[in-house]
């Protein structure tokens, strides 16, 4: 993946979820450390967020707190269908590994019961 596609999909996440640390973006993007803080770096000089020891968070939250609600609601009906769908194959017992976005907890208080 090339840098401006990762720091697009940064961007991407800390809309969604508002901040991220260095050490997860790491993982996500099987890069280095040292890589996404260059990253993060270039972002900040663009003046599109603010970084923080061990992550970064998005510049203006208050502006972006209302687009952030929106974008959790996107394509909710669907996210519904895939989480209960999901449930069909989870079984009493079952270890789940979720990822870190915060529409994964949705999904995940669904099985709640299992």
């Amino acid at each position: 993946m090339l840098a401006n596609q990762r720091k697009s999909k940064i961007l991407d996440i800390l809309k969604e979820d508002g901040s991220a640390k260095v050490a997860a973006l790491s993982k996500i993007f099987k890069v280095t450390e040292v890589t996404i803080r260059q990253d993060l770096e270039k972002l900040e000089e663009e003046g599109l967020i603010v970084r923080e020891h061990g992550g970064a968070y998005l510049k203006d939250m208050a502006d972006q707190s209302g687009n952030l609600i929106l974008a959790n609601q996107d394509n909710l009906d669907l996210k519904e269908a895939i989480a209960q769908k999901c449930i069909d194959f989870i079984e009493s017992g079952d270890t789940i590994i979720l990822g870190f976005r915060k529409h994964h907890y949705g999904n995940c208080q669904k099985t709640h019961g299992l």
